[in-house]
């Protein structure tokens, strides 16, 4: 029983070893410093931490703070650059981001400003998350995990009238084969940045739940995405919000940011226990050869002939055993040239089984690489057709809402041109007093029927919206006035006023 142990143990001796300690990737984003959009407080901080934690566990990190469209991109390229197939790669994004028409986009700190109908132009300017997902999976890594703390209120939401994207949070994604996805909150919902006002954590309410938990031993993935969920949900009840963070799981086996300890083997007279796993017989073979070898005796040479009686060294082995049993010995020439066709053979066994063992994995893995690329073809394909389908969907929206805003602007155009012929009809001037004109467009206004006419419908549009006002309201309206007239006052003819005017008695109307 021992004999047999020993050979098992040796046997896992000579097998290939495990694979070597697999390398981590990561790439982490912290924006704050905004341009043209509201900053944010600790996007940055959150990026830091998550560099500081990610090194601690063996990530190889590339990071940017405050960054542009252009140093993102460039980020992005470096981190696609040192990932390699089979390894673990990590994307962190800590900043705004925006959902158009069902695709999420991560905004850099140099996002231009963007006003209603300009989602194409925002789309031009900002990052594709799915882009930057789909240059993860093409990059063969094992495992692509992207953590996205971004779901917050929609930084293009208009005061009035409808806003560029989604207000609040990203939209679901279906994660590409080999990706685990998490947002901070679900889709709809918006992330905190902070508690409150006085809240002294340097984090925000995501992060700063998610960051123990990578450090908690044997959590894998979905463990840690519920645990965060549960953490997060808690934390931002307690003022009254709703968050829940969201994750999107499309890998195969597991993943823990710290593994758990190995737990010491007791030390037993017992016979080991070994894992199981596929073994080439050939190997075997080899196994117990060398161990009749070591032994020298003819009994272990028969064992070997017993386990392997057609083997590869079985010639040898009857011939090592009818020596052993032969009444004298042979000639010193006779052991040389024994000896020397032992070796040969040992040698001629040892280059056949290890060509073979190399043959085999080459086979394996070629054919694990042509099964991931026929499921990236087809995963491809499916997002390219989901894509073209919201692009249709989008164009259709977008061509019936401006056919409704045509009809809008041809209706309103009619009721302004019969207000116009109405007030001419009273002949009464504009809605101040001529006299007392003084600047270049009071004198255009005041020498022109149409433009006193459309002065009067404004004046009176201005007044029926600051009836219908509070105080507060009353004041902005007198303030957005005041600076309108002195826009007008740029103007150097009739068409500039006429514009201005019309443009003005729309913006009252639908205030």
């Amino acid at each position: 029983m021992r004999y047999l142990a020993a050979l098992l143990i040796a046997l896992m001796v000579a097998l290939p070893g495990l694979a070597a300690a697999e390398r981590r990737v990561a790439l982490v984003i912290g924006n704050d410093a905004y341009d043209n959009v509201p900053v944010l407080l600790k996007a940055g901080n959150d990026a830091r931490a998550m560099e500081q934690v990610l090194g601690e566990m063996g990530f190889e990190v590339i990071s940017a703070i405050d960054a542009s469209r252009r140093q993102m991109n460039r980020a992005l390229q470096s981190f696609s650059n040192r990932v390699k197939p089979g390894d673990v790669a990590m994307l962190f994004y800590a900043g705004h981001a925006i959902e158009i028409d069902g695709e999420n986009f991560l905004l850099p700190v140099d996002i231009p400003p963007a006003e209603p109908g300009q989602e194409g132009f925002v789309r031009d300017e900002a990052i594709s998350l799915n882009r930057v997902l789909e240059g993860m999976r093409r990059t063969g890594a094992r495992l692509n995990i992207a953590v996205l703390d971004a779901c917050r209120d929609n930084p293009f939401e208009a005061s009035t009238g409808r806003s560029v994207g989604g207000r609040r949070g990203l939209s679901r994604i279906v994660a590409p084969g080999g990706t685990f996805v998490m947002y901070s909150a679900d889709a709809g919902q918006a992330a905190l940045d902070r508690l409150n006002d006085t809240d002294p954590d340097p984090n925000s309410v995501f992060t700063r739940t998610l960051l123990p938990l990578m450090q908690k031993p044997g959590l894998d993935l979905v463990e840690l995405a519920r645990e965060t969920r549960r953490g997060v949900n808690t934390l931002a009840s307690t003022v009254g919000h709703q968050q829940t963070p969201a994750y999107y799981d499309a890998i195969l086996g597991e993943f823990a940011f710290t593994a758990k300890p190995s737990e010491p083997k007791p030390e037993t007279e017992t016979t080991p226990t070994v894992p199981p796993q596929t073994v080439d017989s050939s190997a075997i073979e080899l196994v117990f050869w060398q161990s009749a070898e070591k032994s020298g005796t003819a009994a272990a040479y028969q064992t070997y002939l017993d386990k392997f009686p057609e083997g590869a060294f079985a010639d040898l082995a009857r011939l090592k055993i009818s020596e052993l049993s032969a009444p004298t010995g042979p000639s010193e020439a006779e052991l040389a040239a024994i000896e020397a066709e032992k070796q040969a053979e040992l040698q001629r066994s040892l280059e056949a089984a290890r060509k073979a063992a190399q043959e085999r994995e080459a086979a394996r893995i070629a054919a694990e690489q042509e099964a991931a690329r026929l499921e990236a073809e087809r995963e491809l394909a499916r997002l390219e057709a989901e894509r073209e389908l919201a692009k249709l969907e989008a164009a259709r929206r977008e061509a019936k809402r401006q056919e409704a805003e045509r009809k809008a602007r041809e209706s309103q155009s009619t009721g302004l041109e019969q207000q116009i012929a109405r007030f001419k009809a009273e002949q009464r001037g504009p809605s101040y007093d001529c006299a007392k004109a003084r600047r270049r467009d009071e004198i255009m206004i005041c020498n022109s029927a149409d433009l006193s006419a459309l002065d009067r419908i404004m004046a009176k549009a201005y007044s029926t919206t600051r009836k219908r006002l509070n105080s507060n309201g009353r004041e902005t309206l007198k303030l957005s006035q005041r600076s309108w007239l002195k826009k007008r006052a740029s103007c150097r003819n009739e068409s500039c006023l006429r514009t201005s005017l019309v443009g003005r008695i729309e913006f009252l109307e639908g205030y």
